[in-house]
């Protein structure tokens, strides 16, 4: 099983609008990294789920949430000294 972030729960309130699914190449490497990254982004009531593949070698971080911002998620993640791009379609 991939190591990764479990989902945070979702709000009643939040289950009938349009969520949106970021991609993001990053370095982080530990499972600790990714436990820092859950902690600050579940801060975020938008933010619906993260999660983060330390097997790809991409590294993928997936945001799930109620209209993201990419560039926020971005300078939240390197203000946790990590590196941090969007993947595109």
């Amino acid at each position: 099983m991939h190591p990764e972030v479990k989902p945070l729960s979702i709000p009643e309130t939040d289950k009938h609008r349009i969520m949106e699914v970021l991609i993001f190449k990053t370095n982080a490497s530990k499972q600790s990294e990714v436990s820092r990254l859950q902690n600050l982004l579940s801060r975020f009531a938008h933010i619906i789920e993260v999660s983060v593949d330390l097997e790809d070698c991409d590294k993928v971080l997936r945001i799930v949430g109620n209209n993201p911002s990419p560039t926020q998620i971005q300078l939240l993640v390197s203000s946790l000294g990590l590196t941090c791009l969007e993947m595109e379609d």
